[in-house]
């Protein structure tokens, strides 16, 4: 998986992390135990492809939580990777 597309599923899973307690609390308001097993869910979704695919592709280092333009590791350029 190349940066971009690991980039987009982390910001999608986020934005519907953010998004579902509200669908869910106004469809079903008794079952809080549902949405918060889906949150978690989806939470530890996001922190795999988090730890796991941003990285850089030619050091293989983990590239923190901000969109570098260059390896803080290696010092190659990411932007157009991105």
């Amino acid at each position: 998986m190349n940066l971009k597309k690991a980039h987009k599923i982390f910001l999608t899973l986020i934005s519907v992390m953010v998004v579902l307690p509200f669908i869910l609390n106004s469809i079903f308001p008794s079952l809080y135990l549902l949405w918060i097993v889906l949150l978690s869910g989806l939470g530890s979704a996001a922190i795999f492809v988090d730890v796991k695919f941003w990285r850089c592709p030619y050091c293989g280092k983990n590239l923190g939580r901000s969109i570098p333009k260059y390896c803080s590791n290696c010092g190659h350029r990411l932007d157009e990777l991105l």
